[in-house]
């Protein structure tokens, strides 16, 4: 018998009426399963009754099995076959390879995918009745169990099209969450508290920044120390060593190379460390196509390669930079629609490939607030729904007058909200031309006591004037910020016994160095 021949005559039988009366879907009654315990198939004339078991499944349930036409790959048949006791040749098999599809009409798909879906139900029940001590055929005691009748709601709600044999029945069950197992999951390791800067693992990250503040350097430092297994700075937690996809398509390769040779010098990883090796970055060169990375946009093709690149790829992050570049043709950033869409997107790769996503936007018009009197929340350009898709926030900011520092603020719902962190990017006589590197300002460190008071004992000032010292303005009324951080600098001298202060006039703090 030629199995190539012998598969076109394959059918499915339908279930007998008693059978469809007894394992009605539409009704809550338990009925013990003694003729469904296998699904009927005729081949050339036989009968054969295939076991329930993972390829009858895979034939009706699964779309990469069966089309909603109802045609079946060749290499399926031949596991059923195999599986119902058919004995096939290494030559019958491939024969049935060879065939890229075969009949399966699709009344006898439906009639198979009702029956399976039925089949289903009835085992989830008794599943559920056992695990609760009830009695299955006692439906009066189900009614009385929310839980369980909850449960079976959801799952009649998911496999209510039997349609054809494309309906993915036994893969939607699978991830429904209730009773025991939804109870299991709070009992997992707990999510580490979000660090400032440190996207969370198997979720979606905003990054929200003015223009020319630091934003990619500041992502390209984070993959740096990812691919060398250390902390990005210190107070950061290290992290193991990885692999980041940085996805630039508006922005020249060449440039991310350099910045990374440039950040080399004083990254924490070392100077001599391999971080190329680490980092793949899709962008612009003049060496490729200028229409290379055209469909790699957020559209459904574009997150399908997207899942493909981080499926095959082994990469421990993805960084996109920015969303405006990565939008569809004809879209805005001003559409709520498109925003939830695409944040809902990133966060299902985030979850299924259990890595951080990083997405890097633009401010909006701040109307002549600074970024730093603005909710985290609201900073981004355009729909709010962006922002609401993602499960942390962070901002990169400027600190008003200190050009060499960048601060970074949170908001998460994944933890509690750590303190914002303000870096040091550059040496403060090249502040405003580069970033060199990310370390946490120390008050204590920063500045110097003799870069202030050059003798000793020195002659006595405000803290407005050393605000203004501080952050180098010459004149004028000092910022709230310079201000608060003279308060701060003021004290560690004091507790170090470097200099002394008193009240001055209108009852102002004045202090001067002593040593």
């Amino acid at each position: 018998m030629k199995p190539s021949a012998a598969a076109h005559a394959l059918e499915v039988l339908p279930a007998s009426p008693a059978v469809d009366d007894d394992l009605e879907a539409a009704n809550l009654v338990f009925h013990e399963p003694r003729a469904v315990d296998s699904l009927p198939f005729r081949l050339t004339g036989e009968e054969f009754r295939l076991p329930y078991g993972p390829a009858v499944r895979k034939v009706i349930s699964t779309p990469n099995a069966a089309t909603a036409d109802g045609w079946i790959h060749g290499l399926v048949v031949a596991d059923l076959l195999t599986e119902s006791g058919v004995s096939l040749s290494p030559e019958d098999r491939r024969d049935l390879a060879a065939l890229p599809i075969l009949p399966f009409s699709p009344p006898q798909a439906r009639r198979a995918a009702a029956h399976v879906r039925r089949r289903f139900l009835l085992e989830r029940k008794f599943e559920l009745a056992n695990a609760q001590r009830k009695d299955p055929n006692d439906s009066r005691l189900l009614v009385q169990d929310r839980e369980i009748l909850d449960e079976l709601e959801v799952i009649r709600a998911f496999l209510d099209d039997p349609s054809g044999a494309g309906a993915p029945h036994a893969r939607i069950a699978s991830v429904i969450f209730t009773g025991a197992r939804l109870r299991d999951l709070a009992d997992r390791e707990p999510i580490q508290p979000v660090s400032p800067g440190i996207p969370p693992k198997g979720h979606f990250t905003l990054e929200v920044g003015p223009s020319f503040v630091g934003k990619t350097a500041k992502n390209l430092h984070v993959a740096m120390a990812r691919a060398a297994g250390v902390a990005p700075w210190d107070g950061a937690p290290a992290f193991e060593q990885g692999r980041t996809l940085v996805i630039s398509p508006d922005e020249p390769v060449e440039q991310i190379a350099r910045q990374i040779r440039r950040l080399a010098w004083n990254h924490p990883g070392g100077r001599m460390f391999d971080y190329f090796a680490s980092i793949a970055v899709l962008g612009l060169d003049s060496t490729i196509p200028m229409d290379a990375l055209a469909g790699l946009r957020f559209h459904e093709a574009g997150f399908a390669l997207i899942d493909e690149l981080l499926t095959g790829g082994g990469f421990d992050a993805l960084v996109i930079d920015a969303y405006a570049d990565m939008l569809p043709s004809g879209e805005s950033e001003q559409e709520n629609e498109t925003a939830s869409r695409i944040g809902g997107a990133l966060e299902a790769l985030a979850v299924k490939h259990s890595i951080p996503i990083t997405l890097i936007h633009h401010v909006g018009k701040l109307g002549g607030q600074s970024s730093a009197d603005v909710d985290v929340r609201d900073l981004g350009r355009g729909a709010s729904a962006l922002a609401a898709k993602a499960r942390t926030i962070f901002t990169f900011e400027e600190v008003a007058d200190f050009p060499s520092h960048r601060r970074i603020r949170t908001r998460t719902n994944l933890t509690r909200g750590p303190a914002p962190l303000d870096l040091l990017v550059s040496d403060r006589d090249t502040a405003g031309t580069s970033i060199d590197f990310f370390r946490p300002v120390d008050p204590a460190t920063a500045w110097p006591i003799a870069d202030v008071f050059p003798d000793v004992p020195s002659e006595w000032i405000s803290t407005s004037e050393l605000a203004r010292r501080l952050s180098g303005q010459e004149a004028g009324k000092p910022s709230g910020q310079a201000v608060t951080m003279a308060g701060t600098v003021r004290g560690i001298w004091l507790g170090a016994g470097l200099i002394e202060v008193r009240k001055g006039e209108k009852r102002s703090t004045e202090l001067r160095r002593i040593r």
